[in-house]
Parts: C-alpha cells; structure tokens; sequence
C-alpha cells in the first residue's frame, strides 16, 4: 500500500526514484470504462435536472430567473457564481475536446443559453463517442 522510497544496499541507504508529484496528479484514466461510467451519472442528472429546469422555465419563462436575480442579492450572487462556473467548465471543455477531436461549438451554445446542462451534455457525448 505504502510506496518503499528508500532501499538498503549493503550498508548504504540509497533513494529510490519518484515520479514528480505533477506526474501523478495527471496519468491518464485507467480505461475508457471510467469516462463511460462519468457519463453514464452525468445522463442521470442530465435528465433529472433538464426535466426540473423544463418545469421551471414552463412556470416561469426563461428569463423569470433576471427578475428574480435583480430583486434578490442572493439571487444574484448565485447567477453570478454559476456563470464562473460555466466559464471555468468551458475552459476544461475547450482543453479536452482539442485532445480528442471534438467539435465545441454546439455545447457552448448550450452552456450558454441552459448553464450546465450544455457541459453536462457536452460530458455525455464525450463518454459514449470515440474520438
């Protein structure tokens, strides 16, 4: 479980080579059953939360969420943080998609007309598409 990182030679102690810590924080996913499973809990509340924001939008129009940001600091503050949130999920989006050939375009339109639900689409293609 605990990596050995010294080894006794004779009488002298000798340092074992590690990876540097970057190394490790990026080695690539074990298997393509990984992003597959990804998606697989990304269709689950792709659904869900697409049927909640249908019914929403449907009570509310799709843009009820302004006036309600433009009356409440609160409101405001999360409209505000899931804008940020979009942005940092396109930067990963755009970053992963040029390693695998994949066109953007359609899930930025998504993101930024229906917030995550465009990345979280975006995330389904990815894992059930070879590129």
């Amino acid at each position: 479980m605990f990596r050995q990182l010294h080894a006794f030679t004779c009488e002298v102690m000798e340092a074992l080579p590690v990876p540097p810590y970057n190394d490790r924080m990026t080695a690539a996913l074990p298997a393509s059953s990984s992003i597959r499973t990804k998606a697989l809990v990304a269709v689950a509340i792709l659904l869900v939360f697409g049927a909640y924001s249908t019914w929403v939008v449907a009570g509310h129009g799709y843009t009820g969420f302004l006036t309600l940001a433009m009356r409440e600091t609160w409101a405001m503050q999360m409209l505000i943080d899931l804008v940020i949130a979009c942005s940092f999920g396109l930067g990963w989006m755009f970053a992963d998609a040029k390693k695998h050939a994949i066109t953007t375009w359609p899930f930025v339109v998504a993101t930024v007309l229906l917030g995550s639900i465009g990345l979280l689409g975006y995330v389904v293609w990815r894992g059930f598409t070879r590129a």
